[in-house]
């Protein structure tokens, strides 16, 4: 049997060739004190395949620090909203051209407002993914784990891939599961692909959905992804598949470290990685005595009441559900520091 190929999509911030190594060896310890892997090994049955975008942002990284105000008038050409522009500038001046502005702030908004960069994302991790499939045995199974930018990114390319938009990729077969960690997909949205009503979503074998599974996760305490979040309705994608249990969201609530935005703050807990694994391998794969024990322990050794400061300080950060684009990046400057 072929193995199963796990797509590992990185977020915002620069990561180099390698960044996966650390959120592979994550999945695989807590694969390996499963009861389940004394049967079936993590490295016989699934192959993790790091996917990278960060050259997509590196000359406008570099044009940022070289000539800063170039690129915010790239943006307001773009279409960023005029109270945001002026925020971007207070940031600039507050915090210069280095650090998370350059790197964090300026990806979210580039991928967002600007087409071509936009673009070459998509294309680059449609082809990461096509010729990754296409190396591996005919048929081979495939799934997608992406976090905080990466969300946005993955959606877009599974709906072009699915909308037949890529050029040279030809048929791709759906994903068996997706899985959104920290999802802005909906914060990032394009008007010409509305999230809810995009290929990137679960579906009953013959839908048009490029996944048969989705898992959602978000964090209580996270501000990233908590303007305009990904909350579909009852009925998202349609009645039938929900009731099937394609789509299942999980909503995080405890602290395990100082960064609940994090991609291995996320699989840390077991309301993540337990219904992570069940839909790789199946309902079974973690039996519910075996679940509470995970969860019993996660909990003694996370105890919460240490972190409440830090709570209330990630609860003053939270923008309104519906705010702007000036308010969104103070959220990011309060989150990441000054």
């Amino acid at each position: 049997m072929s193995a199963h190929l796990i797509f590992l999509v990185h977020g915002m911030g620069v990561h180099q060739e390698g960044w996966s190594k650390a959120v592979q060896q994550q999945l695989a310890d807590q694969y390996h004190d499963l009861e389940w892997s004394q049967l079936y090994s993590w490295g016989e049955h699934f192959r993790p395949v790091e996917v990278r975008y960060d050259d997509a942002f590196e000359a406008i990284r570099a044009r940022w620090q070289r000539d800063s105000p170039a690129v915010i008038t790239m943006l307001r050409e773009a279409g960023l909203a005029a109270r945001a522009m002026r925020k971007l500038e207070r940031l600039r001046e507050r915090l210069g051209a280095d650090g998370v502005l350059q790197t964090h702030v300026l990806d979210v908004l580039m991928y967002r407002f600007v087409d071509t960069i936009r673009e070459a994302v998509k294309v680059s991790v449609a082809r990461q993914m096509v010729d990754a499939l296409a190396a591996a045995p005919a048929g081979s199974c495939w799934s997608v784990i992406a976090h905080s930018l990466g969300t946005a990114v993955t959606h877009d390319t599974l709906h072009a891939l699915g909308a037949g938009q890529v050029d040279g990729a030809g048929d791709i077969r759906r994903a068996h599961l997706v899985v959104m960690l920290a999802n802005v997909s909906r914060t990032l949205q394009q008007e010409t692909v509305k999230t809810y009503a995009s290929r990137c979503r679960p579906a009953l074998p013959g839908g048009d959905g490029m996944t048969a599974h989705y898992l959602n996760v978000r964090h209580r305490w996270d501000p990233i992804p908590a303007r305009w979040p990904f909350s579909p309705h009852a009925e998202w994608p349609d009645p039938d598949t929900r009731d099937a249990g394609r789509y299942m969201d999980v909503r995080l609530t405890r602290l395990s470290g100082v960064n609940p935005h994090g991609f291995d703050h996320h699989l840390r807990d077991p309301a993540c990685f337990v219904p992570l694994f069940r839909l790789l391998g199946s309902p079974g794969l973690i039996p519910e005595q075996e679940a509470r024990a995970l969860d019993k322990a996660f909990a003694r050794d996370h105890p919460q009441g240490p972190r409440d400061a830090l709570r209330r300080r990630l609860e003053r950060m939270m923008p309104a559900p519906t705010g702007d684009w000036g308010q969104y990046l103070e959220v990011f400057r309060a989150y990441f520091g000054d």
